[in-house]
């Protein structure tokens, strides 16, 4: 599938990211959103990390038209659990964000509308 799923960075360059998400559907209706692929990129654009998302509740909508994403992208997708300690480890140095805007911290994102990334695969 072409997904990378180990966060690659280079302290002394990368000083924003920006983070993208695809959500498909849960629920009876399809309308709960659940995302189930995610794309971190720097602001050089260079990839830090892009993997599939194994949502925690059973997806209803693939809403395929708009996210490309099939239930086989999902079947072998990373646990939700595993991609949220992944990114705070990268952007909070690995401690909660809360205790990171208790001191006065930021944490490390960047606002970004071109989603062009995250459909490359």
């Amino acid at each position: 599938m072409g997904i990378q799923d180990d966060l690659i960075i280079d302290s002394g360059k990368t000083r924003e990211v920006a983070l993208a998400c695809k959500m498909v559907g849960g629920g009876s209706d399809g309308s709960l959103d659940l995302g189930a692929k995610i794309c971190i990129i720097d602001e050089y654009e260079n990839i830090l990390f892009r993997s599939y998302v194994k949502p925690h509740l059973p997806v209803t909508h693939y809403r395929y038209e708009s996210t490309g994403i099939q239930p086989e992208h999902l079947r072998d997708a990373m646990p939700l659990r595993q991609v949220q300690r992944k990114i705070q480890d990268f952007l909070c140095n690995g401690e909660p964000i809360w205790k990171i805007r208790q001191r006065g911290g930021k944490a490390r994102i960047l606002g970004y509308n071109n989603l062009s990334t995250i459909n490359e695969d």
